[in-house]
Formats: C-alpha cells, structure tokens, sequence
C-alpha cells in the first residue's frame, strides 16, 4: 500500500496547477453587529448561491465555506480573474434593506 507521499509523487498521475481562491464579504462582522441575523441568513444565502454559480460557470468548484468565506478552485488559472471580478461587481452596490431589523 502507498503512503500518501508516494502516492503525490507518482508520475502516471501527472500534475497540473490549480489556482485557490478565497471570498469574504468586507465588513460582514461589522453588518451583522448593525442589521442582525436575519440579514446574516439572507446575505449568506445570497453569496454562496453567487459563488456556487460563478464558480460552475467559469469551471471551478466551490469547496469548502466557513462563516462569510468560501474556499474554491479553478483547474484553469485564466478563469479566476474574471470569476472574481464577476462577483465582486455582482456584490459591490448591494446594501442590506432598510427593514431588516436586529434579531433578538
């Protein structure tokens, strides 16, 4: 049985590069301190749809989030650049609405 170390070193696997990205939502602390968990859930769940799709749609995959941050990957180097630049235009003018008030 090979050890995981061999196994990275096989040549038959080939190797290829992968680029690694990392979102968050600026300021996310400082909103939810304002506006809430009602605008937590709904912005959340508004990001990781935007992030799930942009991500298939320029061949990457989103594999892992924590809190505000998703972690995906990009066989293609060349499609992380416009991946992020569509998500940052897609999140830059949205503000949470007026009515959201803070959960108590």
């Amino acid at each position: 049985m090979e050890t995981k170390e061999e196994k990275s070193r096989n040549p038959e696997l080939g190797s290829h590069t992968l680029a690694i990205v990392f979102t968050d939502i600026v300021g996310f602390t400082a909103l939810l301190a304002t506006h809430g968990d009602l605008m937590l859930v709904e912005t959340l769940r508004e990001f990781s749809r935007d992030v799930e799709r942009l991500a298939t749609s320029y061949n990457g995959r989103c594999i892992k989030f924590v809190g505000d941050t998703f972690l995906a990957v990009f066989e293609d180097v060349a499609n992380v650049l416009p991946f992020a630049a569509t998500l940052t235009r897609s999140h830059r003018n949205k503000r949470p609405q007026a009515n959201w008030r803070r959960s108590r």
